[in-house]
């Protein structure tokens, strides 16, 4: 994946982008706004703010326009690593029709690793079968839900805990989905 240089673009643009105004952004985009410009503070380009908020009516609009999803923002994530972490299968489906991307960013993980750190297994799946990969055991056989008001972490190192905000409980293996938290 390439970084752009960065291209002149009116703040107009990017307050478009960044709240999801349709018809300015077409009317910019029609009057020659550059649909890879990135932004001067992280270098995102506008398709990594459509999959950061999983505007698949964005997405769209801006593949069409021509939009390079494999464009990288200064920490080296493109929309396809930003898709698999935040967005919707839709999303990530909508990114991977373009173009599949597998590059690295700057912390060495490509948008597959980040779909398996965000037990994202939809998308863990999709990039599987986009990358010619056979499918893992955590897609094929998905862990059970969590019970009401647990959530799931991590400690950073790959290893994940579980808890529960509001008894302030917290557990190193997964609760069964019937769990009831300790008062």
């Amino acid at each position: 994946a390439a970084r752009r240089a960065k291209a002149n673009s009116t703040s107009d643009w990017w307050t478009a982008v960044e709240k999801g105004e349709q018809t300015r952004m077409k009317q910019l985009l029609a009057d020659g706004q550059d649909v890879n410009a990135q932004d001067a503070m992280c270098e995102w380009p506008a398709l990594y703010y459509a999959a950061w908020k999983n505007r698949l009516w964005q997405a769209e609009l801006l593949l069409a326009s021509g939009a390079d999803v494999a464009l990288q923002s200064r920490e080296g994530d493109t929309a396809v690593h930003i898709a698999a972490m935040y967005g919707s299968l839709s999303m990530l489906t909508l990114m991977l029709s373009s173009k599949v991307v597998d590059s690295k960013n700057e912390r060495g993980l490509t948008p597959l690793d980040l779909a398996k750190q965000k037990r994202k297994f939809e998308c863990v799946g999709a990039l599987q079968k986009a990358l010619g990969q056979p499918l893992s055991a955590e897609v094929t056989s998905p862990p059970p839900p969590l019970p009401e008001n647990w959530l799931e972490s991590d400690y950073g190192n790959g290893r994940s805990f579980f808890f529960n905000p509001f008894s302030g409980e917290t557990l190193e293996t997964r609760p069964p989905p019937d769990y009831v938290a300790k008062k």
